[in-house]
């Protein structure tokens, strides 16, 4: 029996094709699963092609499309590709983003076949790309790929690839698919002298963050031009955090100054911190014991002892002249009152009193007696 419109699957089933939500990223392919779909049940009827579409759309979605002419299907199909920004994808990459993308990948380490796989994958996403829309040539193509491997390995590679492919025009880049065999020679996991397991490196992907399955759930809810950006910007904060994580490490030991171990007190209620504070101590004492208190180095090493450790005042001589006893400083003594002399007077010459309150200053208001130009009395 024929199938019908009626044989169009419900929203949701699995033989449905995935709710269009207007992303520009997904209006072709959902085009594509829309009109494969409407084959498969006969649907030749322009109109019901125009009104079915509905049901696999979100109620965004739908609410545009009824304004849209619903009589031919050709043209509601031109108008959704120009109101949900179908050619948008095609401008996904760009030749700077093929140029950022070789420079960060030549130095970083390509020492195993998981590597060389991982730098084809990524660079074939992006140039791949570029080559496909007619924005690169092959010559760019194949150049930019040798542009990304790591330095160190080039001078092998191309000793390698010029012995294999009897090169003598080198004008002309490397072909990549070439370019890639003889990497597979160089580092083939079947290789006897291999050191190090190249499974060790299954893991590590230094170009790729993101499973495909993030990829396709992902797809329901963002833009394409959105997502790819925030791919980059993740990618290189991982980087970055990865490199301080890396440099704090290895730069640890010679950034950090050596610190002295502080030693405790001999007798402290806290007791011992480490075996460094009592064999320094220790160390110092045996020292001062072989010293002459006239050597010169003798009350600087002293000090240092006593610094450490306030009991050395009872085990080890001070230094000449010197109060390292451990005691609290003495006190000054409160100055001495000096015994008061009797006043003199300068007139009379008598003593006990000054000039001010001499009995000649009464003889002089009197008229009994009166200075002359020398200051003196007649």
């Amino acid at each position: 029996m024929a199938r019908t419109v009626a044989d169009m699957p419900m929203r949701g089933s699995h033989k449905a094709p995935r709710t269009f939500k207007g992303h520009a990223h997904r209006v072709k392919d959902f085009l594509d699963e829309y009109e494969t779909l409407l084959k498969h049940n006969n649907v030749t009827d322009a109109a019901q092609s125009c009104k079915v579409i509905m049901h696999y759309c979100s109620h965004d979605v739908r609410e545009i499309l009824e304004t849209l002419d619903q009589t031919d299907w050709d043209t509601m199909k031109g108008q959704i590709e120009k109101i949900f920004d179908a050619e948008k994808p095609d401008r996904r990459y760009q030749k700077k983003d093929l140029s950022e993308f070789t420079r960060k990948a030549k130095v970083k380490p390509m020492t195993s076949m998981t590597r060389v796989r991982n730098y084809q994958r990524e660079f074939q996403k992006i140039a791949g790309w570029l080559k496909k829309k007619n924005h690169i040539t092959d010559d760019e193509y194949n150049k930019s790929f040798w542009k990304g491997i790591p330095k160190n390995v080039r001078g092998r590679l191309e000793l390698s690839y010029v012995a294999a492919n009897a090169v003598k025009d080198f004008s002309k880049p490397f072909v990549v698919d070439k370019v890639i065999t003889e990497l597979e020679k160089m580092f083939g996991r079947n290789r006897f002298n291999i050191e190090v397991s190249d499974s060790e490196d299954e893991d590590s992907d230094d170009y790729s963050t993101e499973s495909d399955s993030e990829n396709n759930n992902s797809e329901d809810s963002e833009d394409s031009e959105a997502h790819y950006k925030r791919r980059s910007t993740m990618r290189k904060a991982l980087r970055c955090a990865q490199k301080k994580s890396r440099g704090t490490k290895l730069a640890q030991p010679d950034s950090i100054p050596p610190v002295e171990p502080v030693s405790q007190p001999l007798h402290t209620k806290q007791g011992r911190t480490g075996h460094e504070d009592l064999g320094d101590i220790e160390n110092i004492i045996s020292r001062l014991q072989n010293m002459s208190l006239d050597d010169p180095s003798y009350a600087a090493l002293y000090y240092r002892a006593f610094k450490m450790d306030k009991d050395i005042t009872f085990v080890i001589k001070p230094p000449k002249d010197t109060g390292f006893r451990g005691s609290a400083p003495s006190q000054p003594s409160p100055p001495r009152p000096t015994a008061r002399t009797e006043m003199t007077c300068y007139g009379c010459g008598e003593v006990g009193h000054g000039m001010y309150v001499c009995p000649l200053n009464d003889l002089i208001v009197k008229g009994v007696l009166k200075r002359d130009s020398d200051n003196r009395y007649v």
